[in-house]
């Protein structure tokens, strides 16, 4: 079943889900939850493109200036991991 799993999330050329959340784990301690989208918008209602979207939820223990830092961090850290230029981060 986990190589299911694994064969699902790496279709298409996309990366494994499974995998990249359990490397921020343990590359950001501070992580409480993570998840991640692709996520189809349109700026004029003709052209569509596709926007990577992760959802974080840091430890309430940190600070404001703390959270701004690290999420610069994961998001550069995911822009390498899934070989993508942008990236919009949520805070939960």
């Amino acid at each position: 079943m986990k190589n299911e799993i694994v064969n699902l999330n790496t279709k298409d050329n996309s990366f494994s889900f499974s995998v990249v959340s359990k490397d921020a784990k343990i590359q950001f301690q501070d992580l409480e939850s993570f998840g991640f989208s692709k996520m189809l918008m349109s700026h004029d209602f003709r052209t569509v493109d596709t926007i990577h979207v992760a959802s974080v939820k840091w430890k309430q223990t940190l600070s404001d200036s703390i959270v701004e830092i690290k999420d610069n961090q994961l998001k550069e850290w995911l822009k390498k991991q899934i070989k993508t230029d942008s990236i919009v981060l949520k805070n939960d």
